[in-house]
């Protein structure tokens, strides 16, 4: 019987030996990821400012910034790193007389855009504009000076082609 006894004492302590060389590696693990989950938090809260500043660029022959910024009024302010720079370029580039558009967040505070507009070629149809790509614009501008082409709504990337060709 002194040999069951001794060895019951012997499992004990192995089981509390085993059980502390378990638990000391996870928690500190455990605090590691706590500090780094932190840290993070932190940065994220100073680092997001609210955009402030708006710098819109662009000739301003076909589009207006009052249409601009009223357009991007959902947008902004946001925090810099929560702004969603895709799609602000995505919602501009919908626009009729947008051909490009870029968008950059300046820190600490700005969101700068440079749009580049569409380049009206041609009166098409008598009601809309073509562009050089041969992309019908949905705007109607009767003071412009322009030739007037015509044909049907797939037809308008073949004629500006032609139109093109001929004026050279």
């Amino acid at each position: 019987m002194k040999g069951k006894g001794a060895t019951r004492l012997k499992s004990k302590e192995n089981v509390n030996i085993s059980l502390t060389q378990w638990v000391k590696p996870i928690s500190i693990g455990v605090t590691v990821a706590s500090v780094m989950f932190a840290v993070v938090l932190l940065v994220l809260q100073v680092a997001n400012n609210e955009i402030n500043k708006l710098d819109v660029s662009a000739p301003f022959e076909y589009v207006k910034e009052a249409e601009v910024v009223a357009l991007l009024e959902g947008f902004y302010p946001q925090g810099y790193v929560a702004l969603d720079v895709q799609a602000i370029q995505e919602t501009l580039v919908a626009m009729p007389m947008i051909s490009a558009v870029e968008v950059e967040k300046v820190w600490p505070d700005t969101l700068r855009i440079k749009i580049q507009e569409e380049l009206p070629i041609a009166i098409w149809n008598q009601d809309s504009l073509l562009s050089q790509a041969g992309i019908i614009l949905p705007v109607n501008y009767k003071a412009l000076q322009l030739p007037e082409l015509t044909g049907g709504k797939n037809e308008s990337r073949s004629v500006m082609q032609h139109f093109l060709l001929f004026n050279r």
